[in-house]
């Protein structure tokens, strides 16, 4: 081997090992190299190695017809792609999104990460603070529940606290979950603290999600996406935008989205949907009623509340309205606040997020029957203990 092709092969080797996606990722650890990063990375790796085995006489013909043809074409590909993506074709990567505020979790699927941004250890926004004597208030929701500066929650403990109740809150909200998930993560953490009151808010997940993303009822966001559908295909969906496109512009036919939609949307899928939604209320309410621990009230309550929504398809009106209707069924059975009627007061960033200043709005409603369930089910609890002191 000559000096030349010696040379070639160390300095070949030392790039690989010092510029790789292991070596790299301690120059940004929080948050860790992204996705798209790791594929460059690993092409420019490649790359390298093509160009160390040019120098060996009897693989020149490969690496010369790979370094000719080969990554000219994967160069152009992703050139293209590349421009693509900031023309805005294919489906965008939110990395906070999917690996941060969705991060993987036992029973409930996915939450936020614990210990990042300002999620506490459990994954979730603010202190689980409680003392002895105060009102513990636990929301399970989505996006809706977790978004906001601050989120609805913390608003509706401002104003409890006005009201003279000394309120605390736990904010179990993590962007896209739905009730069905929410029913574990109420079991999850339903040992570890004494709730006074638990407030299921959605709507929106539980009906319009189902239109645009896993059509089956009850099943976490992109479940398909992410649990059934082949690694390679999934791969190309994440990181290209030109399979991206093409998927979008075929309703699904790579991701296997549109075959999934046509075997799930029949004639009574519409009214599944909302079965599903009553039904985990339903589990929701008896688990709080039977289970969950109160702190300062003699027991826990629950209450539902239907979020404000905006549909913009046909068949997403026809969700919502078909909850709507369904409200007039409703038998009663536990605390139930249908906030639907203020679509018209509400100002909307899409068909389910408020402007803060909505959220607000919204919060004022929500404080509002939270007092009156203390006033009626918990002060007269607190009297007779301190007449028992």
């Amino acid at each position: 081997m000559s000096w030349i092709k010696r040379y070639l092969l160390i300095a070949s080797v030392a790039i690989l090992l010092l510029l790789n996606e292991f070596t790299l990722v301690f120059f940004d650890p929080t948050p860790p190299l992204s996705e798209r990063a790791l594929l460059f990375i690993r092409l420019f790796n490649v790359l390298v190695l093509v160009i160390a085995l040019n120098g060996f006489s009897y693989l020149k013909p490969v690496s010369r017809w790979i370094i000719n043809y080969i990554a000219p074409s994967l160069i152009a590909v992703i050139l293209l792609d590349i421009g693509l993506s900031i023309l805005g074709f294919g489906y965008p990567s939110h990395y906070e999104q999917e690996n941060i505020e969705r991060y993987p979790s036992p029973m409930d699927g996915f939450s936020g990460k614990p210990d990042v941004k300002d999620h506490n250890n459990l994954g979730f926004r603010g202190e689980f603070a409680s003392t002895e004597n105060s009102y513990n208030i636990a929301i399970f929701g989505g996006s809706t529940a977790y978004q906001g500066t601050p989120p609805i929650i913390e608003t509706v403990r401002e104003l409890v606290i006005k009201a003279g109740i000394n309120a605390e809150v736990f904010n179990f909200g993590s962007v896209s979950s739905n009730h069905t998930q929410h029913i574990h993560r109420l079991l999850k953490f339903i040992d570890d603290f004494n709730f006074d009151l638990v407030i299921f808010y959605g709507g929106g997940n539980e009906t319009l999600q189902y239109s645009l993303y896993d059509p089956r009822p009850g099943f976490p966001y992109n479940f398909f996406f992410r649990n059934e559908l082949n690694p390679l295909i999934q791969s190309l969906l994440r990181y290209s935008s030109i399979f991206g496109a093409l998927d979008i512009f075929s309703n699904g036919m790579i991701s296997e989205l549109r075959a999934l939609n046509i075997k799930t949307k029949d004639s009574s899928w519409a009214q599944k949907v909302i079965n599903k939604y009553w039904h985990d209320l339903s589990v929701a309410n008896r688990l709080t009623t039977k289970l969950v621990t109160a702190n300062t009230c003699a027991k826990a309550s629950f209450l539902s509340v239907t979020q404000p929504g905006n549909p913009h398809s046909e068949e997403q009106a026809h969700l919502w309205n078909s909850l709507k209707q369904s409200m007039n069924e409703f038998d009663a059975s536990w605390l139930h606040l249908d906030l639907t009627s203020l679509s018209t007061e509400v100002e909307f960033t899409d068909i389910i997020h408020l402007t803060q200043s909505s959220r607000e709005f919204v919060a004022k409603k929500i404080a509002s029957e939270v007092i009156a369930i203390y006033e009626e089910r918990c002060r007269i609890d607190q009297r007779e203990k301190l007449q028992l002191n």
